[in-house]
């Protein structure tokens, strides 16, 4: 019993405040260490899955066949659901009269909206003076 009360006359109580400091450092920790766990096999499933789906798509002999990519050049913009480059490509088309009604309607919405492309359309549409000639 004699080691018992000397145990006891040697304890002094923490400050206040001091156990609350510490559990919410453990539990900063636990989270820590749970975010890292967390995130490890996240990237590893990560990883996991797009060399399975590079296996799926095959080798280089499936690039070859490939349809070139169609970038949007920042010029290219859309107006009436339709692209600039577009509207230039389908601008003779758009003259005639052979455009089906959503696309005039989409190239007409358009045109309101983007003036370099009306710009095109309307030289487009001029006579050329040099063919009388």
């Amino acid at each position: 019993m004699s080691n018992i009360r000397k145990q006891d006359e040697s304890w002094q109580a923490c400050q206040p405040g001091t156990l609350a400091k510490l559990a919410c450092l453990d539990r900063r920790l636990q989270r820590r260490q749970f975010l890292k766990r967390a995130g490890s096999a996240g990237g590893l499933i990560g990883m996991g899955m797009m060399g399975a789906w590079m296996l799926t798509q095959g080798g280089s002999e499936s690039l070859d066949n490939a349809p070139p990519l169609k970038v949007m050049v920042p010029s290219d913009k859309m107006y009436g659901g339709i692209l600039c480059s577009k509207v230039k490509e389908q601008g003779e088309l758009f003259l005639d009269g052979t455009l089906s009604n959503s696309v005039v309607e989409q190239i007409e919405i358009h045109l309101e909206s983007c003036f370099s492309c009306k710009d095109f359309i309307d030289s487009l549409s001029e006579p050329d003076s040099t063919a009388d000639v």
